[in-house]
């Protein structure tokens, strides 16, 4: 643990004695660490998801599949997904992967965060304004051209840009994301079939399949915050289905999956050191 982080001195030193190194700094900062560690043998996993669409840095979402679990243990650059990225991808590739529905399915996505997603700016505007703007929800991605959009088209080869609507909120923190999904674009399967996927994917510590939120009379995206796991559930009837997502933007949505990156690589527990 550094004394003073912002002693870049310091910094440098520490990342030249380590053998894995975490980044969570501005560009500027990581940017020195990784010239002065360029061509050594040093594990770098970035947390800030600047490098997800960089062909050389290995996309470090294990759940994605065993393939991509074991390129993250061999890899020596990493990047965590970002926030949205990771929940769009958690419910729309296992459905791919199971040609449950086609590269060409129109999908609409919607979400509410917490403020923190914006930072620590964001955060002092929520916490210090009265402003009644800051008091409702708040829609963001207007041109939708969201760099989280890219990262999807990238990582499942979908064919049509996914609509992308994003609401940040007055809370400090958590995601709850969800996808409609018409029955007419299920390729002779139905939700029952969906919810089978999903619960033989997702039955581990870190995402679960949630069967029972159906039954909920209403669904918090704030239930996850502090938690680093994530929930993924099916909800609606044949004609009109919804895939959800619930985490925490600061958790499996950025740190956690950072420290879950670090345990593969040192083939601990995934779960080691997380809150789930």
């Amino acid at each position: 643990m550094l004394s003073d982080p912002a002693d870049e001195a310091a910094r440098l030193s520490a990342a030249n004695q380590a053998d894995i190194i975490i980044l969570s700094a501005s560009a500027g900062e990581s940017d020195t660490i990784l010239n002065a560690v360029e061509g050594s043998e040093k594990v770098v996993i970035d947390a800030t998801a600047r490098f997800v669409m960089h062909p050389d840095w290995v996309y470090g979402f294990a759940q994605l599949s065993l393939q991509q679990e074991q390129r993250i243990a061999l890899a020596k650059r990493i990047t965590v997904p970002s926030v949205f990225g990771i929940g769009m991808l958690a419910l729309i590739k296992p459905l791919i992967d199971a040609r449950m529905i086609s590269l060409a399915t129109p999908l609409s996505c919607y979400c509410v965060s917490g403020y923190s997603l914006g930072g620590p700016a964001m955060a002092e505007q929520y916490k210090n304004s009265n402003s009644e703007i800051f008091k409702a929800p708040r829609q963001f991605n207007i041109p939708q051209n969201h760099t989280a959009l890219d990262e999807v088209m990238v990582m499942t080869g979908l064919k049509q840009v996914p609509v992308f609507l994003p609401t940040v909120a007055n809370y400090y923190s958590g995601v709850h994301m969800s996808i409609a999904l018409p029955a007419s674009s299920l390729q002779s399967v139905g939700t029952e079939d969906i919810k089978w996927v999903y619960a033989h994917k997702y039955n581990g510590s870190i995402i679960r399949y949630n069967r029972l939120i159906e039954h909920d009379s209403f669904i918090s995206a704030a239930s996850y915050m502090g938690r680093d796991s994530m929930e993924v559930y099916v909800i609606g009837n044949e004609q009109s289905i919804v895939l959800g997502t619930r985490y925490d933007n600061l958790g499996k949505g950025s740190a956690a999956t950072a420290v879950e990156c670090l345990n593969i690589v040192m083939g601990a527990s995934h779960a080691k050191g997380l809150d789930l």
